[in-house]
């Protein structure tokens, strides 16, 4: 079969969480042996694609506060067309900071009508939640939900170095990110001892950068991983966002002991070992105290890895069974139209 997939931004270089749940449908697609173009746009300062199954679009901005005047052009080119502001970005003829509540109100009610309408007018929905997949299975009664696995399924290099005790990692740049983080210093960094070390990876969280004395902010880092595996435990404080976390299934795979929140751990019900889910400050501090406090046994951590690689190998085994199942269903179904479509005009000679 021969699939278009249209996306935003195109997903190969994986910058963002979305685009990383794209790579994982558009791979597990080719896994069952279709071939699939895709299209969408590509950021001025990417590197040329040079995937011969993406066709780029144009070149646009993608996230809103790297778009210099762009983020006002849009929102008035969405006002003009009666558009939601996050359709208006990738509105063309080839295919700031907006903190009013009228504003978040018109962009939920006109996507919310965008995306019951495609519900509605689809073969299928494909979900990555159970909580998204019941809002869309009153539209639409061929609705499924994926479990995305993480992209990792070898070990991280290096990883019995441990150079912190914690170590949290995130695009800071998108807010519900930048919540979680600001939540966790100023909520559970109190209940934490002064003699913790705590790395903190990703673009978008300057404003750390020398402001506590055992906080060493890292930036950028060119391989997210690891940076996971050098941390003893791995921070995941997410207070907000929907769908599920790329980077707690990432965070998984390093082999790392992990305590996150409710929010981070969605979508994920059959964790492994070594993870606590915590919610009140106080608790959160606690949990990651009381994995700091275990013995450091290289056996241990060398079962916990492989356990944890096992689980992603198994997860992505059966995403990618759970996608071929899906397209298997609709291709039925398809025939099946078809045998009755010809029964019906058999029967009207």
């Amino acid at each position: 079969m021969k699939i278009l997939y249209l996306t935003t931004v195109l997903p190969s270089g994986r910058r963002t969480g979305g685009e990383i749940a794209s790579q994982c449908f558009i791979n597990a697609l080719k896994q069952c042996g279709h071939e699939v173009l895709v299209v969408g746009y590509q950021r001025p300062d990417d590197t040329k694609s040079k995937n011969v199954n993406e066709v780029v679009v144009e070149e646009r901005y993608i996230e809103t506060e790297k778009s210099k005047y762009y983020p006002f052009l849009w929102m008035l080119l969405s006002l003009l067309k009666g558009l939601p502001y996050s359709a208006a970005k990738y509105y063309s003829k080839n295919s700031q900071k907006y903190e009013s509540k009228c504003i978040y109100e018109r962009e939920a009610r006109l996507i919310k009508k965008m995306e019951d309408h495609l519900a509605a007018s689809s073969k299928q929905v494909w979900t990555l939640t159970s909580h998204d997949s019941n809002y869309f299975y009153d539209r639409n009664l061929s609705t499924f939900v994926f479990h995305l696995p993480s992209i990792r399924t070898v070990p991280p290099k290096k990883s019995a170095i441990k150079h912190c005790d914690i170590g949290i990692i995130g695009s800071w740049t998108w807010k519900a990110n930048k919540y979680g983080l600001e939540w966790f210093f100023q909520t559970v960094y109190p209940h934490l001892p002064e003699n913790i070390s705590i790395h903190v990876a990703g673009s978008g969280a300057g404003w750390l950068a020398q402001r506590y004395p055992n906080v060493k902010y890292c930036g950028f880092v060119p391989d997210a991983q690891v940076f996971k595996a050098s941390a003893k435990v791995i921070a995941i404080p997410s207070i907000s966002g929907g769908g599920i976390q790329i980077k707690t299934l990432d965070a998984i795979a390093s082999g790392s002991q992990i305590v996150a929140t409710t929010v981070a751990m969605r979508g994920i019900l059959d964790y492994p070992s070594a993870i606590e889910i915590a919610d009140e400050p106080e608790c959160f501090a606690r949990s990651l105290i009381e994995f700091l406090a275990l013995d450091d046994v290289e056996n241990e951590r060398t079962k916990l890895l492989d356990n944890r690689l096992t689980w992603s190998v198994l997860r992505r085994e059966n995403f990618y069974r759970s996608v071929k199942d899906a397209i298997n269903s609709m291709e039925l179904n398809q025939n099946t139209y078809k045998v009755d479509l010809a029964v019906n005009k058999s029967r009207q000679k």
